[in-house]
């Protein structure tokens, strides 16, 4: 069937009265119906008479046209069309209602459509009934103008779960259309349970293109309705789209709900997230001013995510700009440089995450956290957080190891010393080495080696000799290292140093080569670093000799 809309000119009549026609006059309004059946072109017609008619007849009302079309889509195409109607006024489309008073026409053709459904309907139409794209007739009734037909279908079984070639369903219709065209239908649809996270073929579903949209008029539909459209897993309706607009970085629908107060600032997802945490892991700038200056935003601060506990200043730090940060730290007020260094559960600290985390952002911006985070006293440690650690040997030398953290941090700045002085960081991997405990090469000197005398087989098993075998066969790793080291290869050799442990008569002195390199290298993080180790070191220190002391104190009693 051609579909060829041909509108009238408005020229004079030609009857008796000589009458001048109206500017809202659709008579001669038609459709090209060449090849259509007698009750297609009846229908594009709009012939209720003639559609009577035919189907007392016997013709089947649901007679497929060209692409699928029914009587009952026809109908309801021919409505919309009509709708359509507008003017240009110099170079916008203006619809004619805004230039001439067409209500009462309006109401006539609406009447007529809704006549003309119902008709169809009796006779046992198919609301279901699918044309070639997959549309049903409800799919074709979301305008405001055919309420009153979308009702009619609902009433007769039209299904809300219906979806076009496209996935789209009848509310997924409405809300992609103005929105002031099919408010009245939307709400229709909703009220009935039209399902709010039914996805089509691009996975985007109705919830999405309302909250995206920033469609507040849909949102307060949706809210007025909340108990049709939670779920088990969505309770609070209110504060799930709240956490959506969030994350999307609709700003409207954010300030919305927090301003209509239907939920609180502080809602969290099922990862302990807040509306802030998002907005700062998706760089949404403007939707951080606006939740850090919102009332009650003091909220935000309390809030820890699930497992590592970070609060939205770790988030800042591990994945905001420096605006975030600032629009974060501003939250704090006058306590800023006693919260500023919270660790989070796994014990790290707004400004480790800032230099080490890889998410922190460019080298410009890392610097530019830091400097913020430093003027408020940040560490790169909590104070409680234990740096060194006693490593148990049967060598009977005193070894300690350092913390991850602390080794993490040493093996991202070591490789930026060694750009900016190579033969100063050659130096120090040198000395470092001197400082470490290589393992031994004999396997006689290995406590937890056993002589194959004192491995007993129990039943068939027969001792393994493999693990001994290979830590006989270990070379020294001293003149290893250093030779790689003066081959331009130090940077190669942090790895390895990091993983061996420090001597502990050696760990001063360790220290002081940190310092120098920090100082000679200007690098600030690494002279902070080397501050922090030392007063943990001083800590670790006075423990040990209060606890020999103590052991010592408690011998001489027995005795």
């Amino acid at each position: 069937m051609v579909l060829q809309v041909v509108a009238s000119k408005c020229s004079p009549k030609h009857d008796d009265d000589d009458e001048s026609p109206s500017f809202c006059d659709w008579e001669k309004f038609h459709l090209s119906t060449v090849g259509a059946s007698a009750l297609h072109a009846a229908a594009w017609d709009g012939s209720y008479e003639v559609l009577e008619f035919l189907l007392k007849e016997g013709q089947q009302v649901d007679e497929r046209g060209r692409r699928g079309v029914t009587a009952l889509m026809a109908t309801l195409m021919r409505h919309n069309v009509q709708a359509l109607r507008a003017v240009f006024q110099g170079s916008a489309v203006v619809q004619l209602n805004t230039v001439v008073d067409c209500r009462k026409e309006d109401a006539e053709r609406l009447n007529h459509t809704l006549s003309v459904v119902k008709l169809l309907l009796r006779h046992g139409a198919n609301t279901e009934a699918r044309d070639q794209d997959g549309k049903t007739a409800l799919l074709l009734a979301t305008n405001d103008e055919l309420f009153e037909v979308a009702k009619l279908l609902l009433e007769h079984g039209a299904r809300l779960d219906a979806q076009d070639s496209a996935g789209r369903s009848p509310l997924h219709a409405c809300l992609r259309s103005s929105p002031e065209q099919s408010v009245l239908v939307t709400n229709l649809v909703i009220s009935r349970g039209a399902p709010i996270d039914l996805p089509d073929n691009a996975g985007e579903t109705p919830l999405t293109i309302v909250v995206r949209r920033g469609d507040i008029t849909a949102l307060q539909l949706l809210l007025n309705h909340h108990s049709l459209v939670a779920t088990p897993a969505r309770q609070d309706f209110s504060g799930a789209v709240l956490l959506q607009a969030a994350e999307l970085g609709v700003v409207d629908v954010v300030r919305f709900l927090l301003d209509g107060k239907y939920t609180s600032i502080d809602v969290v997802n099922a990862r302990g997230e807040t509306a802030l945490h998002l907005a700062i892991v998706k760089l949404r700038k403007q939707l951080v001013e606006m939740l850090t200056s919102a009332t009650s935003a003091e909220l935000l601060l309390k809030a820890r995510t699930q497992g590592k506990g970070e609060s939205v200043l770790h988030y800042a730090a591990r994945y905001g700009s420096p605006s975030d940060l600032q629009s974060v730290l501003s939250l704090f007020g006058k306590k800023g440089s006693q919260e500023v260094n919270v660790a989070s559960s796994r014990g790290l600290t707004p400004l480790y995450l800032a230099t080490t985390a890889p998410t922190a952002g460019s080298p410009s911006e890392r610097r530019a956290k830091v400097v913020q985070l430093e003027k408020l006293d940040a560490s790169l440690f909590p104070k409680d957080l234990c740096l060194f650690r006693e490593v148990k040997n049967a060598s009977g030398v005193g070894l300690v190891a350092m913390h991850p953290a602390a080794r993490r941090c040493l093996a991202l700045w070591m490789v930026q010393c060694s750009k900016t002085s190579p033969p100063t960081f050659s130096d120090f991997c040198i000395n470092w080495l001197a400082c470490v405990q290589r393992p031994q090469t004999d396997a006689r000197q290995q406590g937890d080696v056993k002589k194959p005398s004192d491995v007993k087989t129990q039943g068939a098993q027969q001792p393994v000799k493999g693990k001994q075998m290979q830590q006989r066969e270990r070379v020294p790793l001293s003149p290893t290292v250093a030779a790689f080291v003066c081959a331009g290869y130090a940077v190669d050799a942090v790895p390895l140093l990091l993983a061996l442990p420090i001597k502990r008569d050696a760990v001063s002195r360790f220290l002081e080569l940190l310092k120098t390199l920090g100082a000679d290298t200007k690098h600030a993080l690494l002279q902070k670093l080397q501050q922090e180790l030392v007063a943990a070191w001083n800590v670790e220190s006075d423990d040990a000799s209060r606890k020999e002391t103590k052991a010592n104190t408690s011998v001489k009693t027995k005795k």
